[in-house]
């Protein structure tokens, strides 16, 4: 019999969704059937269809037939019961009802037969039978494994069982690979064949791809199962499991070439499924009961007008043709229901006390978006398009993200869950891949590399989104090349090749819910992540199956603002956020003085920068800096054009005055699609879906889209009046920005976001530095943070108080308390049962250490805890020694312990007993605490270090402030903020040092450095070890002068030179600066201040500026020339004060 290649199918195939040991990615997989002659192929990962979606749409595009399958895990008993053994199946869905039973069989192996394995047993496959293909298993099967035990009529029989099942769609499975255990299921199974008329079937029972990736499936085996290449015990896998060729196929079984056939034929009987209703625009969307239970149609209608005159009041003929052209555009594409189920959880989340974003994306410029209070900003008033949301021309599911105050996320989740059925709503998968960095870490410690070593190649790949492979870093960093081509990382580079970008783990999406209109097993496959029901397949996929999917986002700015209001309200304040003027001069001088640390999304130093160039004072203004504030718009210019037509520096032009109406509020800049769109529609004459389309293509390049279009744009402009080479100017620009261009509708949403925060930070100060603090409660490094900038803003930060504190920060007259939750070492759960034990005392208050303990309870107080408190000065008001509590603690906790179990037998405690004798209880409880002397200095700041995670009270360079703010041209804390491989000079306490031996055998140390922002580790290597290893002393105070790292996080200091604080001055470059008050200046003046300069020479740059006195109105820095350079030291900062004045400003520091 001679045999084609298409006379051949794969039907066992695992892809990198059988995240244990597939490294075949689907895209290949069918690329390689096709390479190979082949016109169908199959997938059967282990235990999940989760790769189904995906490898159904290759095989497509490679013409190829997709046969959906799945190796299951059949339990060996009852599925739910938890009970170790299983076997291994293939099946094969041979049509659409065979595919539903498919998922169906492995979504309830996942959610009720999970047991180290999705299982399944015999009876649910059974019950489940129509349309499945089975074959009986790769070695682990049920009739391969009583075959390995010489137990031929037991697998005979069970063989029968099948049979009497799947009947003629039962197949004995026979395998080419080389392990004698094979050949003797082989051998077994062609006699089972012959005994009861069974047809057996060729498959691979394949893994990866080429025999050469033999080597990297074990490494990946191990990555999966947190094993070494070295460990005996590992999970091992011959090297045959690979893509054969269908001549390769044909030569393992020409002894018996009918089971090569039978591939074929089990593939000619399989029929197209019905996987992707989604992409034709059939969703299976929830049905919406209405409160009133009237029809939905009717009820969008009601709330749409009820919200348009509760927005708008007696709506305009504008308003009120905007809204109808938006609803007929959300009935002819069948959304009236997705409009309503939005709308509804998020009324319910208002309702009860959660807060909700007043949008996100697109969806803001949408007029039924607003008037259904799905959004809150104006879509007329802001100039903003329904068709950047919902383009008529090209129909597609709404993608209405919603932000939800970050704390109260998971009720709102709930709510759909309860109000639509549990069966019916769940979480959706994701699928974390080997990125480049990743790969290599794991494949570096699967062959055992030392972590330091790795970890050093690892930071060689370069950052950032646009990085797409290893290939693309070799090309980027010379580096990183040429130990591709070392000997001891030739391996390395290998493993981490083959493996790249294939599934490393499942996970579960962090705001992706599914909502359906019946049970979800009856619609998509079901898994279970941690313990939570979420689909297989993922957020895109979930779509294009005809699910609703919807996105409940945590912001944690709104959980922040919800906690300010809080604080208000405890002192009478009432604020609505809704109603805030939105031209508050206040906010915008706050804003204009780059005061936004904690303000949404303008923290970071270029954004402040940014605003202290363009000083806002509207709020469109921040609509505009929000979407300038990318790398785009910032490296093409386009902000220094902004601001300088802003304020008048640069003349605003337009190529026609037929722009101006569109380009007025950016001052002639393209900032936004919509304003694209505004051209394309208004001047050019195209629809508004073509606009849209046309936006798109821009953005995306889309060439061919383009030149569709840009005919009609150049005709357009012409039948206005404007010329053709204008016109062409003006596709030019467009095209240009389109390419930066900002969704506007965001900008505006987030930008609302952004306000609201500024406004309270600018008026309520405390109360929302508070609520920061509390936002970040388990953050050390952001409440160091932020704890320097409440001591720059003039603000008082208390230390924890168990008489005062609240768990989370608070405020009091005027001062921000420490919480008790912050401190290390306590645990949420201790201070709420404290502050909650307080506030039901009869005074509010403890009297003593002993008192505390009394009435505490101690099952959720422990030892721990309390030294935690004591270390954190949280008992200091009592006005006892931190030594003498932490002495007498554990009496304490003995003493508490007794009384409340006296409490619980109804018996009278010793101290309850002494207070109803008068008894002096204040004497004897401090009678109790020994007299002894208070911890050194050191230790107290070192216990609150620990207890706080930095210095609250005092800071040990608290001597050495003025020093430090001269000479150290950075902040540690600010860091990540400086380019990488820039040059810094930091100085601060060298809190620890770790000798390290390279291995060469040389020295070389890591630092620990701390200043009064942050820590950083600070790398000295041993070219420079030898020289500053007598400074690397702990406690000591020291400059570094080096170069950032800031690919690490957090960012470390490379160092060239270390420093003495003592031998900073005249060896650390500074600069000084001296203010001239234009007024007071003379020319005996000027020359005095030459002759000063001159009387200190040195090497650093002297500047000055002139400020007038009557308006304070200031010139720029000016420069003197390198010739009368100056040696900025304390004589000179003298000198020029005795020249200009005692209250003259002089400032002589590294950073001005």
């Amino acid at each position: 019999m001679s045999l084609k290649p298409s006379d051949f199918v794969h039907l066992h195939v695992h892809s990198d969704y059988s995240l244990l040991d597939g490294m075949a990615k689907v895209s290949r997989l069918a690329s390689r059937a096709k390479e190979c002659g082949q016109t169908a192929l199959a997938l059967t990962d282990h235990g999940t269809v989760s790769g189904a979606m995906a490898f159904y749409k290759e095989c497509k595009k490679n013409e190829i037939k997709p046969i959906l399958g799945c190796e299951i895990y059949l339990s060996r008993g009852p599925m739910r019961e938890r009970r170790k053994g299983y076997n291994h199946l293939t099946v094969l869905a041979k049509n659409q009802r065979g595919w539903e039973n498919l998922r169906r069989i492995s979504s309830l192996a996942n959610l009720e037969g999970f047991y180290y394995r999705p299982r399944v047993d015999f009876e649910t496959l059974a019950a489940n039978s129509e349309g499945l293909v089975v074959l009986s298993g790769c070695l682990k099967g049920p009739v391969p494994v009583l075959l390995q035990q010489d137990k031929f009529e037991e697998a005979r029989a069970e063989a029968g069982r099948f049979r009497e099942v799947f009947g003629e769609d039962f197949y004995l499975e026979v395998q080419p690979n080389s392990l004698a255990e094979q050949a003797v299921v082989n051998d077994g199974c062609l006699r089972i064949m012959n005994d009861l008329s069974i047809r057996a079937v060729a498959t691979c029972d394949l893994h990866y791809i080429d025999p050469a990736d033999a080597p990297a499936q074990e490494v990946r085996i191990c990555i999966k199962s947190g094993k070494t290449l070295s460990d005996k015990n590992r999970l091992k896998m011959k090297d045959d499991f690979f893509f054969r060729s269908s001549e390769q196929m044909i030569d393992a079984f020409r002894h018996c070439p009918d089971v090569i056939t039978a591939s074929r034929d089990i593939a000619a009987c399989v029929e197209d499924y019905d996987l992707l209703p989604g992409n034709r625009n059939e969703y299976y969307l929830p049905r919406f009961q209405t409160p009133d239970g009237s029809d939905p149609e009717a009820y969008f209608d009601r709330m749409c007008e009820q919200g348009l005159r509760e927005r708008y009041g007696e709506p305009t003929a504008a308003q009120r043709e905007r809204l109808e052209y938006e609803k007929g555009v959300i009935r002819k594409l069948g959304f009236t229901t997705y409009f309503l189920i939005v709308a509804d959880f998020i009324a319910w989340a208002r309702a009860n006390g959660c807060p909700v974003g007043p949008g996100r994306g697109s969806a803001a410029g949408s007029i039924v978006a607003y008037c259904l209070r799905i959004t809150d900003i104006d879509p007329l008033r802001y100039d903003l398009l329904f068709e950047r949301f919902l383009n008529p021309s090209r129909v597609s599911m709404p993608d209405i993200d919603v932000d939800f105050c970050e704390a109260n996320r998971g009720r709102v989740i709930e709510y759909v869950r309860k109000k639509y059925g549990e069966e019916n709503v769940c979480q959706i998968v994701t699928f974390g891949t080997l990125k480049p960095k990743a790969v290599v870490k794991d494949v570096g410690r699967v062959l055992e590399i030392p972590y330091g070593t790795v970890d050093k190649i690892s930071k060689l790949i370069p950052e950032g989104p646009k990085l797409k492979s290893l290939e693309q870093a070799f090309a980027e960093s010379p580096e990183l090349a040429a130990l591709r081509d070392d000997p001891a990382y030739r391996k390395l580079f290998d493993y981490a090749l083959r493996l790249e970008g294939i599934n490393r783990h499942e996970g579960k999406h962090a705001a992706g819910v599914v909502i359906s209109d019946i049970d979800l097993l009856e619609r998509i496959p079901l898994t279970q992540v941690k313990g939570d029901k979420t689909t297989q397949f993922t957020m895109t996929e979930v779509e294009e199956a005809g699910l609703l999917k919807m996105d409940f986002l945590g912001l944690r700015t709104l959980t922040l603002i919800e906690e300010a209001l809080r604080l208000l309200r405890k002192r009478g304040v009432e604020l609505d956020m809704s109603s805030l003027p939105l031209d508050d001069a206040e906010t915008f001088a706050m804003l204009s003085r780059g005061d936004s640390r904690g303000v949404f999304q303008l923290e970071s130093s270029g954004f402040r920068k940014l605003l202290k160039k363009a000083k806002p004072d509207r709020f469109e203004d921040i609509i505009a800096l929000i979407a300038l504030y990318r790398p785009g718009p910032l490296g093409s210019g386009m902000d220094e054009q902004y601001i300088n037509r802003k304020h008048g520096r640069e003349p605003v032009t337009y190529l026609t005055d037929l722009l101006a109406p569109i380009l007025d509020e950016t001052y002639g800049c393209i900032l936004y699609q919509e304003q694209v769109m505004r051209i394309a529609n208004q001047i050019a004459g195209l629809s508004m879906s073509d606009a849209d389309n046309l936006r798109k293509a821009m953005g995306k390049k889309k060439i061919d889209l383009m030149n569709k279009y840009k005919p009609m744009f150049i005709e357009g402009f012409v039948a206005k009046g404007v010329d053709a080479k204008i016109a062409e100017e003006v596709w030019s620009q467009i095209a240009f920005f389109a390419e930066y261009g900002f969704n506007k509708s965001h900008s505006a949403a987030y930008g609302l976001v952004t306000y609201q925060t500024a406004y309270l930070k600018a008026h309520h100060p405390a109360e929302f530095m508070a609520a920061t603090l509390t936002s970040w409660i388990s953050d050390t490094d952001k409440i160091l943070e932020y704890a320097a900038e409440i001591e720059r803003m003039g603000l008082t930060l208390r230390p924890p108080n168990i008489n005062e504190s609240d768990v989370t920060f608070d405020v009091r007259d005027g001062e921000i308390v420490y919480g008790l939750g912050a401190i290390k070492g306590l645990g949420e759960g201790a201070a709420r049962a404290i502050v909650e034990t307080r506030e039901s005392l009869e005074g509010k208050a403890f009297r003593s250490l002993f008192h505390f303990a009394e009435e505490v309870d101690s099952k959720v107080l422990n030892r721990t805890a309390c030294e935690a408190l004591i270390k954190a000065g949280a008992f200091d008001a009592l006005g006892f020694r931190r030594s003498q509590l932490a002495a007498a603690l554990e009496t304490a906790l003995q003493m508490g312990v007794q009384a409340q179990k006296d409490k619980l037998s109804n018996q009278v405690s010793l101290f309850a007993d002494l207070s109803a004798q008068n008894e002096d209880l204040d004497g004897i409880e401090r009678d109790l605490l020994p007299d002894i002397p208070e911890w050194r200095d050191a230790d107290l700041l070192s216990y609150e270090k620990e207890a706080l995670g930095f210095y609250l009270t005092r800071h040990p360079l608290d001597a050495h402030r003025e020093a430090l703010a001269r000479f150290a041209s950075h902040e540690i804390g600010k860091l990540s903020e400086e380019k990488n491989k820039g040059e810094v000079t930091v100085g601060g306490l060298v809190a620890a040092v770790r000798h390290h031996l390279t291995k060469k055998g040389q020295q070389m140390a890591f630092v620990t450095l701390e200043d009064f922002t942050g820590a950083c580790d600070a790398v000295v290597f041993p070219s420079v070890y030898a020289e500053v290893r007598e400074l690397l002393v702990p406690e000591s105070v020291v400059f570094v002068q080096g170069k950032v790292d800031t690919e690490r996080e957090p960012p470390s200091v490379l160092v060239d030179k270390v420093l003495p604080l003592e031998r900073a001055e005249g060896n650390l470059r500074v600069s000084v600066s001296a203010e001239l008050i234009v007024e007071e200046t003379t020319e005996a003046m000027i020359r005095e201040l030459r002759e000063v300069l001159l009387r200190n020479r040195g090497a650093d740059t002297f500047y000055y500026t002139f400020t007038r006195a009557r308006d304070q109105a200031r010139t720029p820095l000016f420069r003197v020339g390198s010739h009368l350079r100056v040696a900025g030291t304390e004589r000179l900062r003298e000198e020029l004060l005795a020249v200009l004045g005692p209250s003259a400003r002089v400032r002589i520091g590294a950073r001005l």
